[in-house]
């Protein structure tokens, strides 16, 4: 409550079918006793496509929320984050998956209805803060950790790749400099809580490997102007 509340008391939920069937309680209990008014749950459309945001932005509902809260996967938050750039909301986002850094980051993926990549998007800002509940995120498909480590293992020598003939002639800005340094947080980490955590998530186990491949994977690879981690109820992830 106190770090949306500034922004308005009117949010709208949007997100993924079972991200919300799975989030929208804990949010919900959150904010009760407020005079936040949260809208009922909208599903964001199954991809982040313009068509999917336009149907999103045309809705009332949408049009008179003063916040966005984005909840579920990479492009449930990448949709979320093309409608609140268009109609200049507030936007807060609620990974339910430990697979990517959408939650984080100033970039929105989006598709073709066909499914096959269109652009990439680029808001004026992140999201203003980032909510994890990780009892949520410990029930969720291992597949999509697995998948979080892998890209997020890459990203050291994939930044240290393509910076390599900046770094050659002494020509990088302290910005790609940041960028590689961060990317280099995102290996010890993983390969020394990794193992650990996808036998925690194929378990169910909300345990500590797994909260800190979690964070390794949404919070450590991302951009310069990331926001704080912070926590929901039965988040144990916070103070990041």
């Amino acid at each position: 409550y106190k770090f949306a509340h500034p922004y308005g008391k009117k949010v709208v939920v949007i997100g993924g079918k079972t991200a919300l069937e799975k989030a929208y309680g804990p949010i919900t209990e959150a904010l009760a006793g407020t005079d936040m008014v949260l809208s009922e749950p909208i599903w964001y459309g199954g991809n982040a496509t313009y068509e999917n945001v336009e149907t999103l932005k045309a809705m009332d509902i949408v049009k008179d929320a003063e916040i966005i809260f984005a909840v579920g996967g990479g492009r449930a938050v990448d949709t979320c984050k093309v409608v609140a750039a268009h109609l200049d909301k507030a936007l807060f986002t609620f990974p339910t998956l430990g697979s990517n850094c959408a939650g984080c980051t100033t970039i929105a993926i989006t598709y073709y209805p066909d499914g096959s990549m269109r652009d990439i998007y680029y808001p004026k800002r992140c999201p203003i803060h980032t909510f994890m509940n990780s009892t949520i995120i410990a029930n969720s498909p291992e597949q999509y950790l697995w998948a979080g480590i892998g890209d997020s293992l890459a990203k050291e020598f994939e930044s240290e790749f393509a910076a390599r003939n900046d770094i050659a002639n002494n020509d990088i800005s302290h910005e790609g400099l940041m960028g590689i340094a961060l990317a280099r947080c995102c290996t010890g980490p993983l390969t020394g809580y990794g193992a650990k955590a996808l036998e925690q998530i194929r378990n169910h186990e909300d345990g500590y490997e797994l909260q800190q491949a979690v964070l390794a994977i949404v919070i450590s690879f991302f951009d310069p102007f990331v926001p704080f981690l912070s926590t929901i109820p039965n988040c144990v992830m916070g103070g990041v």
